[in-house]
């Protein structure tokens, strides 16, 4: 039987039955967390030794970034932990998807304006423009966590009867000892409730791809104005900020197809009569952790001059602790 509700994200209410479906979804998550807090604090610094790209203050940003993925991966974390506010948790956990897109038009629009009118960058970004940033994307993320927990707030018991025979039938676990926010689409006498997960995932669908339009549209305008400016730019300018591009187009295909492709279909399969079967639920909190990894990976590869002072920054660390043991050792020969 095809189930007419969509699974937005769980986690174990009880850490002593914690919801285990294999050693690759219970264990890749931590994992991936730990990289992170590995990954991205050599990208920060990385970023401030550098002296060849001459960011100037775009660097604040991409550190910006930085730290936002951090927090998703601590979030990662703490979702987990038992909560008798599991639900709002979760749907904080659900914001970080938008919040991400709300950093990304940040980058674009700052990409677009170094082209247009640089010298507004220079005087206005610190601290203005990066402190509107950190409160468009706090607003983004507000605002999906009010939609999402609009979803659980009430009958929260009633709503998850219906799931259970269901649920435990495909995970062995009883849903109502999990965090868990659900949306269901039909089946129920609840109109109440049908109403407002049709509203929900309306509302967030809209913002969703509105947030992508958006960067589609900047993204448009700073290829034509790198066409346009093609004979008055230098060499290397040119090839910084086309380079640039690029990472920015591969740190918006990532969540797009990491985070919001698995929610997008989890939330219409039912709407339109397909089953995904186990492998969505089990693959989406997967990938979806991998992003805070992925994305100073993929703007390392990108830029050669980053990536240089990456391996440079590694290098220098390995030979640090290399030397450090050396003299340990000597100093207790003597």
């Amino acid at each position: 039987m095809l189930l007419h509700f969509s699974l937005l994200l769980i986690h174990s209410q009880d850490s002593t039955r914690s919801m285990y479906i294999n050693w690759l979804h219970s264990y890749i998550p931590n994992i991936v967390a730990f990289l992170s807090f590995i990954i991205n604090p050599l990208f920060i610094y990385s970023i401030l030794k550098d002296r060849i790209l001459s960011l100037g203050t775009y660097k604040y940003l991409l550190i910006y970034f930085a730290i936002f993925n951090m927090s998703c991966s601590l979030c990662d974390i703490f979702v987990p932990v038992p909560s008798d506010f599991g639900r709002y948790l979760l749907s904080f956990r659900c914001s970080y998807i938008t919040g991400t897109y709300a950093i990304l038009h940040s980058h674009f629009v700052y990409r677009y304006m170094t082209l247009v009118n640089p010298t507004i960058l220079k005087r206005y970004f610190l601290p203005h423009g990066l402190t509107c940033s950190v409160i468009y994307c706090f607003l983004h993320m507000g605002f999906w966590t009010f939609v999402a927990g609009y979803l659980s707030r009430t009958d929260r018991e009633k709503r998850l009867m219906y799931v259970r025979e269901a649920f435990m039938n495909y995970y062995g676990q009883d849903p109502l000892e999990m965090n868990i926010i659900i949306a269901q689409y039909s089946e129920t006498d609840d109109t109440y409730f049908v109403e407002s997960t049709w509203i929900a995932i309306g509302v967030l669908s809209v913002v969703s791809i509105a947030s992508l339009s958006m960067i589609v549209y900047f993204g448009y305008l700073i290829v034509a104005q790198l066409k346009a400016q093609s004979g008055f730019l230098s060499v290397n300018t040119k090839k910084l900020q086309t380079q640039l591009i690029k990472a920015l187009v591969i740190q918006t295909i990532t969540p797009t197809i990491a985070c919001f492709s698995p929610c997008f279909f989890s939330w219409y399969q039912p709407v339109f009569g397909i089953d995904g079967g186990k492998w969505l639920q089990h693959s989406s909190s997967i990938v979806m952790s991998l992003f805070p990894v992925f994305d100073p990976v993929s703007t390392i590869l990108i830029l050669p001059s980053l990536r240089r002072q990456f391996k440079t920054t590694i290098l220098q660390l390995v030979t640090k602790e290399t030397t450090t043991r050396s003299n340990l050792r000597t100093t207790a020969c003597f």
